[in-house]
């Protein structure tokens, strides 16, 4: 192999914003530049989206202003192409000109992923695309589909692009399928083949050999093979292959520089293969499904790996458990006051202040996860245990898991369907009712996602509690973004509950950084004592 026949197109900070928004600082911009433009390999650098606002906070190379463009422009070498991609679901032929317009004479190419189904779509974008000057690039999405069927794609031959790229969306093809669907793409169109490979199975990289076997000329790569879920083929990896096996010349020092950066933001987003992916990878299932599930910290990977098993014809928890807003339990603690208990370390600070005030005020305990419910154990009054997602996990042994099942102590899980295991065999569960409506809850697979908060709220509501007081809320400095998603599931359950609630109050007891009322429990306390 010469190594002029094979080129890199990389793009990582496109696919790499799924993990930070599309925000990266301007020392690592500086230095993954540096190591593009010594890279003679690499001749596309893709980085990042152009596309019309949206209801939620996504970074500049998401957005991708005209100055940052001409920045990286600059700093990439003349015969290096800058690119970005457009998101086919947000832009139509006759919106192009407005999106792009400005970007012209300083990005070179645009992509666009699409699924075969759209390319009829895709031909009109690259027209209007290639009449504003644009190089274009098509990404054709769910190669595992078209596997040996690559004939379908012929109606590209049409279309004004200049490279037709087949994308293993869910990283579950083997080399063989990709070596002989690149070589019939390449005997079907006149254009230059691509490959974009996922890693789901650990295969990106052979995949990639196998389609430059197939007759692609361009591999779709990413530093430290950060992208979406499981990752992408690793660009150092295929820049040090073509460096050993084709003599390209390679400045491993500046590379080296880049990929350490990357590696340590790795140890922070954690993609990457694990058994989650590799499942959906050979179930041909979504690894944007995966990474949704994970980034939740509320389902085990076992579990994750039970749903994707169940979209593939396995087995959900559909047992009907007594309506907690139906049962004896509303008539026997409706009227009394709910302290709802949160994982936060101000219960551990707090814990004998909230003890005195749940007795003195006959309160009933609503755990909304079971990480601080030890602490409570001793307490007579009534308490609720809320298992969201997997929570009931967390109580591993029999020892611990007898907190559950004492005098006075109730179960509360998710209506169904539900993940397998997730409430114990037991006659003192209940299902409280979803909280918010069908079309605002979010779905993980088979089963409807309950956020902790969610379901404590709607247990507190079925239980007819006069008001409701907040405990371990301590919301979050320096959150990872696991912790941000939490923060904005806590944050809206407060929202929705200011608005549902308009008759009782919600009041957290230990300091809070979310946005409620509060007031101390040592003050509610002595009332309390006092009353």
């Amino acid at each position: 192999m010469e190594a002029k026949t094979i080129t890199l197109f990389d793009c990582t900070l496109r696919d790499g914003g799924y993990y930070t928004d599309w925000d990266f600082g301007d020392a690592l911009l500086e230095r993954y530049l540096d190591a593009m433009r010594t890279a003679v390999d690499i001749r596309s650098v893709e980085i990042g989206y152009r596309s019309p606002a949206k209801k939620t906070y996504f970074g500049r190379f998401f957005h991708l202003p005209r100055a940052l463009a001409q920045h990286c422009r600059d700093r990439l070498r003349p015969d290096q192409r800058l690119a970005i991609m457009l998101n086919e679901k947000d832009v139509r032929p006759e919106s192009v000109a407005g999106l792009i317009g400005d970007l012209a004479g300083v990005v070179n190419t645009i992509r666009f992923a699409v699924a075969p189904s759209k390319i009829g779509l895709a031909i009109e974008l690259a027209d209007a695309c290639a009449e504003l000057g644009f190089s274009v690039g098509l990404n054709i999405m769910y190669l595992n589909t078209y596997v040996r069927k690559a004939a379908m794609l012929a109606p590209l031959a049409r279309a004004k692009t200049e490279a037709v790229a087949l994308v293993d969306s869910y990283g579950g093809c083997m080399p063989d399928e990709v070596r002989d669907t690149v070589a019939e793409a390449r005997a079907v169109l006149p254009h230059p083949i691509g490959f974009h490979g996922h890693d789901n199975i650990g295969l990106a990289f052979a995949n990639s050999l196998a389609a430059i076997e197939g007759g692609a000329t361009t591999l779709d790569t990413t530093v430290a093979g950060m992208g979406r879920g499981a990752g992408n083929a690793k660009t150092e990896l295929a820049l040090s292959y073509l460096a050993a096996r084709c003599g390209s010349e390679l400045d491993y020092s500046c590379l080296s520089s880049a990929v350490d950066l990357f590696v340590q933001m790795q140890k922070d987003y954690e993609w990457g293969a694990n058994l989650a992916y590799m499942i959906s990878g050979f179930a041909g299932l979504p690894q944007a499904d995966v990474m949704d599930w994970l980034g939740t910290r509320r389902y085990s990977l076992a579990s994750i790996v039970a749903a994707l098993r169940f979209q593939g014809g396995g087995e959900v928890d559909d047992k009907v458990y007594p309506d907690l807003s139906r049962s004896p339990l509303r008539a026997e603690l409706g009227g009394r006051p709910a302290l709802v208990i949160g994982g936060g370390e101000s219960v551990i600070e707090h814990v004998d202040a909230l003890k005195t005030l749940a007795v003195g005020s006959n309160m009933t305990l609503v755990h909304s996860t079971t990480r601080r419910a030890a602490l409570f154990d001793d307490l007579r009054v009534p308490q609720i245990y809320c298992l969201a997602g997997q929570e009931l996990g967390r109580l591993s042994t029999d020892a611990e898991r007898a907190i559950l099942f004492r005098e006075n102590r109730h179960v509360v899980t998710s209506e169904a369907p539900r993940l397998v295991g997730s409430a114990p065999q037991s006659a003192n569960v209940y299902q409280a009712p979803h909280w918010v409506e069908e079309d605002a809850r979010e779905r993980l697979g088979p089963v409807t996602d309950e956020p902790p908060l969610y379901l404590a709220f709607a247990s507190a509501e079925a239980i007819d509690a006069s008001d409701v007081y907040l405990a371990g809320f301590d919301g979050y400095r320096n959150a990872s973004a696991s912790q941000q998603a939490n923060a904005r599931d806590v944050q809206a359950a407060l929202k929705l509950a200011e608005t549902r609630w308009p008759h009782r109050s919600i009041v957290s007891v230990t300091p809070t950084s979310y946005n409620v009322a509060c007031v101390s429990a040592y003050a509610l306390s002595q009332t309390a004592r006092t009353a």
